[in-house]
């Protein structure tokens, strides 16, 4: 519909930059936005060559009668909007306002997501054009450090460097959703996917390492060796399914749970470890079949 924003005489950007916001009449001045139609642009073609398009277009649409309406009807006047900056303060602002909107909240069950939440508050207007990329890269580097130092003998150095290789990961995850959110864009959900099947993957591996080259006494079978660590992420993949919102990000933590492998291991049972985390995952899912 056409229209002309309009500010009041008196308003600070008005007063501030008067160069920039035109005077209208004696009450008001233009805001620099309107919507007029296209007969009034047409007749730019008979105005003077040397003439400003734009005053030229205001004073058209104002001959035309397009109506007038305040900026305050289309946009808050609080000074928090982009369209009221008036310093690079005022943008600062408006951009950690955006970003504490759009950005996830830190999930209360699922520390790993949580950190990772508040990085990205913390970072993602500086790093939004190369972050999501660079940090998948990252998880996937770290995931691979991981299985080198379990793969030479650091069972627990290289749990740790996988969980920090997972917590890369929901970095990206986060920025990825961020920066859908802030530009329009369709988050990159087969990378998601991608990285979550990969961190399965190399989680099972790096447990097998683990539990092949330090011998565990309790585990007699190459079978149970192979299937434990499968079963127990399967498992965890289920609860998350299941779970809801809250208790969803906790099974999906991987962070979390490669931390918990690695306590498990320096304290010299990395097999009672993930035996653990099975049966917990396993209560879970016959508490919520007792609910339904």
């Amino acid at each position: 519909m056409p229209a002309i924003a309009t500010l009041p005489h008196r308003h600070k950007l008005a007063e501030d930059y008067p160069q920039d916001f035109e005077r209208i009449d004696r009450d008001r001045h233009w805001a620099g936005v309107a919507v007029v139609p296209a007969k009034s642009v047409q007749g730019l073609a008979d105005c003077p060559p040397d003439g400003e398009p734009v005053s030229l277009l205001l004073r058209l649409a104002l001959q035309a009668q397009v109506p007038c309406r305040g900026l305050g009807e289309l946009a808050s006047t609080e000074g928090d909007g982009v369209l009221f900056a008036s310093s690079s303060q005022d943008c600062s602002r408006h951009e950690t306002a955006r970003i504490a909107a759009l950005a996830e909240r830190p999930a209360m069950f699922a520390p790993g997501r949580a950190l990772a939440a508040l990085f990205v508050r913390a970072f993602g207007a500086r790093t939004l054009a190369f972050g999501p990329k660079a940090s998948a890269t990252a998880a996937v580097l770290l995931l691979v450090a991981g299985g080198g130092f379990a793969w030479a003998g650091h069972a627990v150095t290289g749990l740790m460097i996988a969980a920090l290789g997972a917590l890369a990961g929901e970095i990206a995850r986060g920025w990825s959703a961020l920066k859908a959110g802030l530009l329009g864009q369709p988050p990159w959900r087969h990378w998601q996917r991608f990285l979550a099947v990969i961190f399965d993957v190399g989680t099972a591996i790096i447990c097998w390492m683990i539990m092949g080259l330090h011998g565990i006494p309790e585990i007699n079978s190459i079978a149970a060796l192979a299937l434990l660590p499968v079963l127990a992420i399967g498992l965890i993949r289920l609860c998350s399914r299941m779970a809801g919102q809250g208790l969803a990000e906790f099974w999906d933590d991987r962070a979390l749970h490669l931390l918990v492998f690695a306590l498990a291991t320096a304290a010299g049972g990395i097999a009672v470890g993930i035996g653990l985390v099975a049966i917990a995952a396993l209560a879970y899912l016959a508490w919520q079949n007792r609910l339904s």
